[in-house]
């Protein structure tokens, strides 16, 4: 009995052994490779220093899919923004109703639109697509708020409007240059466009709207090369060109329906954008110019000239003389520019040229140095 409780329990206890065997075994490995790593650190290296700064950067990097996205980020995505139209839609319910005095709820409205801009701004730092949703929902708000509050409610001067449209645009444009957002580019510059056109039709004061129509053109024109979206110029000159046009049929009759004075100014700051913004690429950047570029200004030039002179028949002081000043300077720009795009220069001239980017910065060449 005494020998068969003695196998008993060396049976029993054979399993825990085991597991004790693997366990000083498991932990003779783990002292091993700590020592590994200590003698390792007690020798530094290059290679050890750039192996850490490559765990660090792969660390810091977004993950391989920050970019992508599915159906279901999709729909939540498109859910979020209609959450956010909600507040806005909140916010304009309680500003009809009353609970909610005007003025205090447009500038409540478009404090809540420059938020989600800046959550636009933020988010488009990993997330693209968010940033871009975000800035939607930004941009369809504080238009909107903008339409109700001139055209429905009454609470913003034509003036007023306008300013409040380029805020809203240039804010819109700063965060889709600063986070590389095309598509939110877009949708700001259309936008403004669009109620630009509709306010100058609802208030019958185009001016305003016109002079914010003209400003846009020329930024899109002066920072198309920041990010290469030579798309963008388009609707933006387009929309000043007709707005040129339709300001020029209202003064031409009698009597006219806007300041004559005041319109031939823009009139003349069509032109002067575009033919300076040439003027400057070709002479002092040294950039080749697009033929883009070159219809645009041609239009530019056309409708803002010859408009300027249609309306200043019939406005008596010093209109034509400085009309007629203004076309002798841009004249000579052009000239100048076409002299110095075109004329032969000498060998380093081209050498200079050639080595320029269009930034402006200078080309280097294989041995590190800047070329001649």
């Amino acid at each position: 009995m005494q020998v068969g409780g003695s196998f008993q329990t060396s049976d029993r206890l054979s399993p825990i052994e085991a597991r004790l065997a693997l366990i000083e075994q498991a932990i003779a490995d783990i002292r091993r490779r700590i020592d590994a790593v200590e003698a390792d650190e007690s020798q530094p290296t290059d290679t050890g220093q750039s192996h850490a700064v490559a765990d660090v950067g792969d660390a810091l990097a977004p993950p391989a899919d920050a970019g992508r996205t599915d159906l279901s980020s999709l729909v939540a995505l498109v859910g979020r923004t209609f959450v956010l139209l909600g507040g806005a839609y909140l916010l304009r319910a309680l500003t009809e109703s009353g609970r909610l005095p005007g003025r205090s709820g447009v500038v409540l409205g478009l404090a809540y639109a420059v938020v989600w801009l800046g959550a636009a701004d933020r988010a488009g730092v990993t997330r693209p697509l968010s940033g871009t949703f975000h800035g939607l929902a930004a941009v369809v708000i504080g238009l909107a708020l903008l339409w109700e509050a001139s055209a429905h409610f009454g609470f913003l001067s034509p003036s007023a409007s306008a300013a409040t449209l380029a805020l809203i645009t240039g804010l819109a444009l700063g965060v889709a240059w600063h986070r590389r957002l095309e598509s939110l580019a877009g949708i700001a510059v259309l936008g403004a466009i669009a109620v630009a056109g509709a306010l100058a039709v609802a208030t019958s004061h185009p001016l305003p709207f016109a002079a914010g129509l003209v400003a846009l053109g020329a930024a899109t024109l002066w920072r198309h090369d920041a990010r290469g979206w030579s798309w963008l110029r388009w609707p933006a000159a387009i929309a000043a060109n007709l707005v040129a046009i339709g300001l020029i049929a209202r003064s031409s009759v009698v009597p006219p329906l806007d300041p004559r004075g005041a319109v031939i100014a823009l009139l003349l700051a069509l032109p002067i954008a575009y033919v300076g913004s040439v003027a400057w690429r070709a002479l002092v950047e040294q950039v080749p110019l697009e033929w883009t570029e070159m219809i645009q200004t041609a239009g530019a030039v056309g409708v803002g000239l010859l408009g300027a002179l249609t309306i200043a028949r019939a406005q008596a002081g010093v209109a034509l003389p400085a009309i007629a000043s203004l076309g002798l300077a841009g004249a000579l720009s052009c000239y100048g520019s076409a002299f110095g795009l075109l004329s032969p220069v000498p060998r380093r001239s081209i050498r200079h040229r050639m080595g320029r980017r269009s930034d402006g910065t200078r080309r280097v060449s294989g041995r590190g140095q800047p070329v001649a």
